[in-house]
């Protein structure tokens, strides 16, 4: 009998463990459909957003999560004039995983506000503005103004056109086959631009720059206060730019294309290192915040754009 009882025991308390296994894999769904907006406005606290753009002109709003204890976990869904809001709040100690799928017809305004989720947006033509306190954003085959921060996250996109503000604290961001308006800062990461067409304006307090195969339509700067900063056109430049690196190298390449404009190199004097292909028609020392600086120059068919390379420490260099 005793046996039996231990037999017994032992049944109920696998079948317990079972169950609440059975239970903390359990994934909670939920779809609702909504007549078109002009924005969607997402807030959560940890959960994911990915955008999706539709064949109807409906809006479709999917969320899966997984959050135990459940009673502690609240999606709300509401209308109001011409938006959809969404949210999600937690009542007590919590752990799990949610994700919002919005799929969206193209024109669809997006907002987005988390404490650590992830931002997914493809094939949107529109406005996006996010602030992330941590997390990653991605952008693939989308139009339109981007206005997106990130304290702790990495920014990238793919194949998109439009404004790009774009800003992380300690991330990286990264543009590929992209063409527009381009504001990108970082704090403490890489920023890396390649294939990209536009006016730019990259840089990093403390991490490096790099831009490859790019084409300058409009006056530029790409900036590293400590690290490098190295720019590969894949045309002239027409327009005015600045290459410049407080303690790395700054060095521009023009990869065969043919060079023009006027062009003046800074460094530190016996600090700092300047290098280029050329004759320089002046050279002039200066003092800049107490410390000793060099400037050299030269001209090539006209004076225009003006092209200006510059480093405290390191290489201030142009290459052909």
């Amino acid at each position: 009998m005793k046996s039996f009882s231990r037999i017994s025991l032992a049944l109920t308390v696998a079948l317990l463990l079972l169950a609440v296994a059975a239970q903390a894999g359990r994934r909670y769904e939920e779809t609702k459909t909504y007549e078109a907006k002009e924005l969607v406005e997402v807030n959560t606290v940890s959960g994911n957003l990915i955008v999706k753009v539709g064949e109807s002109d409906e809006i479709i709003v999917e969320l899966e999560h997984s959050v135990r204890p459940t009673d502690n976990y609240e999606p709300r869904f509401r209308e109001r004039g011409n938006a959809i809001e969404l949210s999600e709040r937690f009542h007590g100690s919590s752990n799990g995983s949610s994700y919002w799928t919005v799929t969206v017809p193209s024109e669809t305004r997006i907002r987005f506000s988390t404490a650590s989720g992830n931002l997914t947006v493809e094939g949107l033509n529109s406005v996006v503005d996010a602030n992330l306190a941590s997390g990653d954003i991605e952008i693939y085959s989308s139009n339109g103004d981007f206005d997106l921060s990130t304290a702790s996250g990495n920014i990238e996109f793919d194949s998109c056109t439009g404004i790009f503000d774009l800003s992380t604290a300690s991330g990286n961001i990264r543009v590929v086959r992209c063409s527009g308006d381009f504001d990108l800062s970082v704090a403490s990461g890489s920023i890396r631009a390649s294939d990209c067409r536009g006016g730019f304006d990259l840089s990093t307090a403390s991490g490096s720059v790099r831009a490859s195969d790019i084409i300058i339509k409009d006056r530029s700067s790409f900036s590293s206060a400590s690290g490098s900063a190295y720019v590969t056109l894949a045309e002239s430049s027409e327009h005015d730019l600045v290459v410049s690196s407080a303690s790395g190298k700054a060095i521009l390449d023009y990869s065969g294309h043919p060079i023009k404009g006027f062009f003046e190199f800074v460094a530190r004097d016996r600090h700092g290192r300047i290098d280029a292909p050329f004759d320089f028609d002046d050279e002039v020392k200066f003092r800049r915040h107490g410390d000793r600086y060099v400037r050299k120059s030269f001209a090539l068919d006209g004076d225009t754009p003006e092209i200006r390379l510059e480093t405290a420490s390191g290489t201030a260099a142009l290459r052909k």
